[in-house]
């Protein structure tokens, strides 16, 4: 197993089951990339109001330890939404995935700044 480092059974099992569903095999993106991004663009975004407008070297520098506490926030929404609703987590994590592994990535998802936007009633399911 030497040859091919993460490819035994039990690594492949657990990303299989973490991150495809049972019926579709659909991808999803980790919670964690998910968080961690929107964490960058609120500090970001947060930066730029206050008059810095982003700059590489910000980019560079960001500390997530920083802002653990909006990290926690957007990784609160999405346990929400995934007990709220399996599949509605499923169809979020997963046209996520689709539109940033995709080669033309034309498709543009609006958001909002804080959390409090989540209506888990509104989302579709597939």
């Amino acid at each position: 197993m030497g040859d091919q480092p993460f490819c035994d059974e039990a690594t492949i099992d657990t990303i299989r089951l973490t991150f495809f569903d049972d019926e579709n095999d659909e991808p999803e993106l980790p919670v964690a990339m998910v968080c961690l991004i929107a964490t960058m663009i609120y500090a970001i975004l947060k930066d730029w109001s206050s008059g810095n407008p982003p700059s590489s070297a910000q980019v560079k520098s960001f500390n997530a330890s920083s802002h653990v506490g909006v990290y926690k926030a957007h990784q609160a929404t999405l346990m929400r939404i995934f007990d709220g609703s399996r599949k509605k987590y499923h169809a979020l994590m997963a046209r996520l995935y689709k539109a940033v592994s995709a080669i033309d990535n034309s498709a543009s998802t609006g958001s909002s700044s804080t959390c409090d936007y989540l209506d888990l009633d509104a989302m579709v399911e597939e």
